[in-house]
């Protein structure tokens, strides 16, 4: 829902029109994403423990190929086309070999991936890239949503509830907070000291 929407919702609930701005500025903050990749380094921390501590579920894969086959596998699947707003086709390609200068294990690029062969390779990898090329470009709370669904489907539900609890430890949210509806909002509002809601 836009701004816009949020407002027209908001009076169409009862609320003034003041009181509906500010409930659309309050939708907003709740919904809109920071343009700043600002959580990927606790993102990537709470991975490296879940490698470091449970490197038998990362998911091995001993070849290129199977890289190019795990994604297919993944990008065909139901839980792909739930988790997506990407439906196309996505190809992956070997990065050149860089040896331990190498300064990435794989990137998106959306309907491509790069998966560097200086490291092991692993469905983790693969699952952690084809997130972003889902259509999530950075690594906020719905890249994480997206993320543990994946890890679900392809590497267990035991896998998903230690990233999960992970990225908790690291203070990172795994759901999207939803924003109140305008008369609960308003409520609240107008509980809370000096109340700006009336």
């Amino acid at each position: 829902m836009t701004k816009k929407a949020a407002k027209a919702h908001a009076i169409n609930e009862g609320l003034t029109n003041a009181q509906a701005e500010k409930y659309s500025a309050y939708y907003r903050r709740k919904t809109v994403l920071p343009k700043r990749d600002s959580e990927r380094t606790r993102t990537y921390e709470a991975e490296w423990k879940f490698e470091r501590e449970h490197r038998g579920l990362m998911g091995k894969l001993d070849e290129f190929s199977d890289v190019e086959k795990f994604v297919k596998q993944v990008t065909a699947s139901k839980t792909w086309e739930k988790v997506s707003r990407y439906h196309g086709k996505v190809r992956v390609v070997k990065a050149r070999n860089m040896g331990c200068r190498a300064a990435f294990v794989g990137r998106s690029y959306g309907s491509w991936l790069e998966i560097s062969p200086a490291f092991d390779y692993t469905k983790y990898i693969v699952l952690h890239e084809l997130a972003h090329s889902a259509g999530y470009s950075h690594h906020h709370v719905t890249f994480r949503e997206c993320l543990l669904k994946l890890v679900s489907r392809f590497l267990g539900r035991e896998a998903a509830s230690i990233l999960k609890a992970n990225f908790k430890e690291n203070g990172l949210r795994v759901t999207p907070a939803k924003p109140k509806e305008p008369i609960a909002w308003l409520r609240a509002a107008q509980r809370a000291p000096l109340s700006r809601a009336a």
